[in-house]
């Protein structure tokens, strides 16, 4: 009876635009004020509102098929979809996981923890591989990659890449590109037990590899190895490793390797590195510049282009570079700029600041004066010169064609 008086006389006050004292009503009606105007506002109370449809409603098909993927986390599908749809579309990550939970989509596993350990600003990081991970592009091409995260102990600031290989150069290569990006280089690093950091010495133990002991002397920091069945030497690496399955949301949502690439390299690690960390309370990214203050300077030029073991080019005007007699594509934006080019499993491996930044299928080594284009790379060559879409790939088409009559002739 209360309620529908009060209903009544908010209906009034609200038909003639007058708004009400919320404060007064409420002890007028023994309500809090705040259910007044959330009545004066359109709250017809709770009775009918537990059937609400939820906007995720319309996703809930596609949820439950991310779900199917292994070792897929409610974090990575709410990313996915937010990347798709947008955050207006999607809601927040906390009304996201109630959903899923009030649908009983997942059974949440009870997480057996590690103990915290902090270190000093400019102290250590933690490195450690993601390893063979496989997606597919949205044609159902495969993609098996290996993910590297390069992660400083006081910021959690991650520096994540892309890479096919796990070898030393490639171990090498992702720990310069990180100390590039973090401007600088920590006192000591902690590694994962992976063959190019750890060799086996009588009786099972192991010690830092000969090869990595030399980087880490020629860039003056301390390698370690992570300590058998004590996680907390690397837990944060290993904690943050479980966002990288966010990942997996992407199987079948790309067009290419190269947009792989930039979802693993832009993509999520601006979200691991702009997020609040829950350890710290606040973003990686932010306490990254003060991090930056206390890390040890850079080795020479010479000893860092040392190890990055590549023939360096430079782009000529037509968007190629030269590679033991034959020349490959890159995008037209890198003309005049220096780039490294390496060879591994009959593929070309094209980098610019250590970046992967175009992939080609190898010439066979006997044959000579051979050029292999990018039908993308040549698009954006050509374009400037046609504002005819239909002439533009006639002679996209013309010209590509005749480069392979001609190849070995």
């Amino acid at each position: 009876m209360i309620e529908e008086k009060l209903k009544a006389k908010l209906k009034i006050l609200k038909d003639n635009d007058i708004v009400p004292n919320f404060a007064e009503l409420g002890r007028q009606f023994g309500k809090d004020y705040r259910t007044i105007k959330r009545y004066y506002e359109g709250y017809d109370g709770k009775q009918g509102s537990r059937n609400k449809p939820s906007k995720l409603d319309k996703y809930k098909g596609l949820i439950e098929k991310k779900l199917e993927i292994e070792r897929i986390t409610v974090r990575g599908i709410y990313e996915f979809l937010i990347d798709q749809y947008g955050k207006e579309e999607v809601g927040t990550y906390s009304n996201f996981a109630k959903y899923v939970k009030r649908k009983k989509l997942i059974k949440k596993e009870k997480s057996t923890g590690f103990p915290r350990f902090e270190t000093k600003e400019g102290y250590q990081a933690q490195v450690d591989w993601k390893e063979n991970i496989t997606l597919h592009s949205k044609d159902g091409t495969e993609y098996t990659f290996n993910i590297f995260n390069h992660e400083l102990g006081y910021s959690r600031y991650n520096c994540i890449y892309y890479s096919k290989h796990k070898e030393h150069n490639d171990v090498f290569r992702c720990m310069i590109r990180a100390f590039q990006e973090i401007g600088g280089v920590p006192e000591e690093v902690v590694f994962d037990n992976m063959s190019t950091a750890a060799v086996t010495q009588g009786r099972g133990k192991k010690k830092v590899n000969p090869q990595l002991s030399i980087f880490a002397r020629d860039f003056g920091f301390k390698p370690y190895l992570c300590l058998p069945r004590h996680s907390y030497t690397k837990g944060k690496v290993e904690a943050r490793n479980k966002i990288l399955d966010w990942i997996r949301a992407y199987d079948y949502e790309f067009e290419d390797e190269k947009e792989l690439i930039y979802i693993v390299e832009e993509v999520i690690k601006k979200k691991m590195n702009e997020y609040v960390c829950q350890a710290t309370g606040y973003p990686p990214s932010l306490l990254l510049q003060e991090e930056m203050k206390h890390l040890k300077m850079m080795p020479p030029k010479e000893i860092v282009e040392n190890y990055l073991g590549t023939i360096k080019q430079t782009v000529k005007k037509d968007a190629l570079v030269y590679y033991r007699g034959n020349q490959y594509s890159v995008e037209p934006k890198y003309i005049g700029e220096r780039v490294g080019i390496e060879a591994h499993e009959e593929k070309i491996y094209i980098y610019h600041k250590q970046v992967l930044i175009s992939v080609h299928e190898a010439f066979n080594e006997h044959t000579k004066k051979q050029i292999r284009y990018h039908e993308e790379d040549y698009r954006k060559l050509m374009k400037p010169h046609y504002e005819d879409e239909e002439i533009l790939n006639a002679k996209i088409k013309e010209n590509l064609e005749a480069m392979d009559r001609l190849i070995g002739g």
